[in-house]
C-alpha cells in the first residue's frame, strides 16, 4: 500500500465514524488535513489532483449519508436517547455529543469525575479509563444528582482514536407504562411493580417504603419475591435485567415524525424573485434597496446576499438598488449542468439578469471569496463596469497565501484545488453534523471561535441575522455546489487580475480571520487604478459592522 492509499484510508475511516462520534466533523477536518499536508505548511508531494470527480471516494458518499440519517432516526425514537462519552484515559478529559450534552447538563469538555454517575457506576468507570480494557463491559448506572435516571452504560476501547474509551449510554424514563410492561414480562405483581420501581430509581428499601407507603417488613417481603420469580440473587441483577428488556421494548417502538427544526433549513425567500435561463434553469436574485442608481453585488463564499436593515436604510439614502444574483446552486438559482462549465454560467447568469433589468453599466459590487467571478464577469463585458468594490476580497491564491490563511480555509482551498471529491466529502459531513448539533449559529461560532469580534457581531440579532440567512443560502442544495464555487475559486485566474483596468477599491477588515489583511494588502497595493482601505476594528462581518463605510465606497463611483 502505497503512502497516499494509506492516508485515503483513514480519511474514509473517519468518515465512515463521523455520524457516531462525539465530534465526527473535527476528527474528519483533522484527517483531510492530515491527507493534504505533510506538515502545517507543506502539501504532499503526491496528491492525485482531480480535476472532476475521484469516483473511488464519491461513490462512498451515498453510504455515508445513509448512516447520517438513520443515525438522525434512531436519535428521534420516543424517550430513547443515545448519549455518547469520549475519555481520554491519560487525563479523563470527556468530550460529549449533543444527546449526552442534554442528559448531564454540563458544558463539554470537562473531566470525567465531575460526571453526574452515581458512585459505584463512575469508580468503575475512572478504573476502566486507568486500567488496560481487555474487552467491552456493560454497567448499569444512575445518572443525575437530585431525580436519577437509570442506564446502561456500554464501555470500549475507541476504534478511530488510541488513547482514548467510549461510553455509549442508553436511559430510560420509567413510566408507569414502561413498569407495567417489563413488570409483567417478568410475572410481578401491580404491588410488586411499584416496588421494584423504586429500585430501578436507585432507592432503598427503606426509601421505597416510604415512597409506597408500606411497612419495611412488607417491602422486603416483595423484594424476596421479585428475586424468586426472575431468578436472581441481587435486586441489582433484577435491576440490569430489566433495564435491558426496557430497552428492547422502547427500540422496538416506530420512530416518530421527525420534528427537527433543522430539516426545515430554508433560504429566505423574501424579496427572492426569478429568471428564467435557457435548458429549464432558474436564475434567483435579490433586488436591496429602492433606489435609482444600480449597483452589481456578488455573494461571498459563506454569507449570502443578505444585509442589515442599517445597510438597507444606508441605501435607500443613497439612492442605489443593489442587483443580488445567487450564482448556481446557491440558494435557489439552479445548479450548472456541470463543474465544468460552472464559471461559464456563473457569468452568464449575471449579464442575463442586467440585460432583463436593463441596466448598462453600472459598479461590480464583489464579497469576500467571490472575486474571481468579479474579474472574470468583467473580462467577458469591461464596458459594463466603470469600477469595482472589492468587500473582504480575496485575490488570486497560491501556495504561499495558503500558508498564511486559517486552517479550514486553507484545508478547503487545497482540497479544491487538488482532489475536489475530498472537499466534497468535507462538505458533506460538515452540513449533516452541524444540522444535527446545534444549528447554524453553533457552526457559526465555531467557525469563529478565534475572533472576538465576529463571536461579538454574533451577539448582536442585526448583525446574526444575515449571517444566519446566508448559512442556508450556502447549504440549500448540498455539497456538490460548495465544490464547484471552491474549484472556480482556487484556479488560476491571475492573468485576469493582472490585465483588468477597471478602478478598484479595496476595503478590508483589520482583523480580518478569513482572508488575513496583509496577504491582500500585498498582492493589491501596489497595482494602478487601485486603493486598499483597512477599516480599523472590523473583522471578517466588516460588510455588517461597517455598512457606512461599503455604501459610501459604492456612491463614490456611481
Amino acid at each position: 500500500m502505497t503512502e497516499i492509499e494509506a492516508r485515503f484510508n483513514q480519511l474514509l475511516d473517519k468518515a465512515y465514524a463521523a455520524a457516531e462520534a462525539a465530534d465526527g466533523y473535527r476528527d474528519v477536518l483533522e484527517q483531510t488535513r492530515d491527507f493534504l499536508f505533510r506538515d502545517e505548511d507543506t502539501l504532499h508531494s503526491d496528491l492525485p489532483q482531480h480535476g472532476e470527480r475521484d469516483i473511488a471516494l464519491e461513490r462512498h458518499l451515498p453510504q455515508i449519508r445513509t448512516l447520517f440519517e438513520q443515525h438522525a432516526s434512531m436519535a428521534d425514537r420516543a424517550e430513547l436517547n443515545y448519549a455518547r462519552l469520549k475519555v481520554r484515559q491519560a487525563d479523563g478529559q470527556t468530550e460529549a455529543n449533543l444527546a449526552a450534552e442534554k442528559l448531564f447538563g454540563t458544558v463539554f469538555p470537562c473531566r470525567i469525575e465531575t460526571l453526574a454517575f452515581d458512585r459505584a457506576a463512575l469508580q468503575r468507570i475512572i478504573h476502566l479509563t486507568q486500567t488496560p480494557l481487555s474487552k467491552d463491559e456493560v454497567l448499569l448506572a444512575r445518572i443525575g444528582e437530585e431525580e436519577t435516571i437509570s442506564s446502561l452504560a456500554h464501555v470500549r476501547h475507541s476504534e478511530h482514536s488510541p488513547g482514548y474509551i467510549e461510553i455509549s449510554i442508553s436511559y430510560l424514563d420509567w413510566t408507569p407504562e414502561l413498569l407495567s410492561q417489563v413488570g409483567g414480562a417478568l410475572g410481578l405483581t401491580r404491588k410488586e411493580q411499584h416496588v421494584f420501581g423504586g429500585f430501578a430509581e436507585g432507592l432503598s428499601q427503606s426509601d421505597v417504603a416510604k415512597r409506597c407507603n408500606r411497612s419495611l417488613e412488607t417491602v422486603r417481603s416483595q423484594s424476596k419475591s421479585i428475586l424468586r420469580k426472575t431468578g436472581c440473587a441481587r435486586i441489582s441483577d433484577v435491576v440490569q435485567i430489566a433495564a435491558g428488556l426496557a430497552y428492547l421494548l422502547k427500540h422496538d417502538q416506530p420512530a416518530p415524525a421527525r420534528t427537527d427544526s433543522t430539516l426545515s433549513w430554508q433560504t429566505p425567500k423574501d424579496g427572492a424573485a426569478t429568471l428564467a435561463r435557457p435548458n429549464n434553469r432558474t436564475l434567483a436574485y435579490y433586488l436591496r434597496g429602492s433606489g435609482k442608481r444600480n449597483a452589481l453585488f456578488l455573494h461571498g463564499f459563506l454569507q449570502g446576499p443578505f444585509f442589515t436593515p442599517t445597510f438597507e436604510r444606508l441605501l435607500d439614502d443613497a439612492d442605489i438598488r443593489l442587483i443580488c444574483p445567487s450564482r448556481p446552486g446557491f440558494g435557489y438559482t439552479s445548479k450548472s449542468a456541470s463543474r465544468s462549465d460552472y464559471e461559464k454560467t456563473a457569468v452568464e447568469d449575471a449579464l442575463a439578469l442586467l440585460d432583463e433589468l436593463s441596466v448598462d453599466q453600472t459598479v461590480l459590487v464583489c464579497h469576500q471569496m467571490s472575486t474571481n467571478h468579479a474579474f472574470r464577469l468583467n473580462a467577458a463585458a469591461p464596458d459594463r463596469f466603470r469600477a469595482m468594490v472589492m468587500v473582504s476580497a480575496s485575490p488570486p491564491l497560491d501556495d504561499a497565501c495558503l500558508k498564511q490563511m486559517d486552517t479550514l480555509v486553507r484545508i478547503a482551498a487545497a482540497a479544491a484545488r487538488y482532489t475536489p471529491s475530498v472537499l466534497k466529502l468535507m462538505n458533506e459531513i460538515g452540513i449533516h453534523s452541524h444540522r444535527r448539533k446545534g444549528g447554524p449559529e453553533a457552526f457559526l461560532r465555531s467557525r469563529y471561535k478565534n475572533s472576538p469580534l465576529d463571536l461579538a457581531a454574533l451577539d448582536n440579532a442585526s448583525l446574526a441575522q444575515p449571517q444566519l440567512d446566508g448559512v442556508f443560502h450556502y447549504i440549500e442544495q448540498g455539497s456538490e455546489t460548495l465544490v464547484r464555487d471552491g474549484a472556480a475559486c482556487m484556479a488560476d485566474w491571475s492573468e485576469l487580475f493582472v490585465d483588468t483596468g477597471c478602478p478598484q477599491l479595496w476595503v478590508h477588515g483589520e482583523k480580518c480571520q478569513t482572508m488575513p489583511v496583509e496577504i491582500v494588502r500585498e498582492m493589491v497595493e501596489m497595482r494602478l487604478h487601485t486603493r486598499f482601505d483597512i477599516v480599523a476594528d472590523t473583522s471578517t462581518n466588516l460588510i455588517h459592522q461597517r455598512p457606512d463605510i461599503i455604501v459610501s465606497a459604492i456612491e463614490q463611483f456611481l
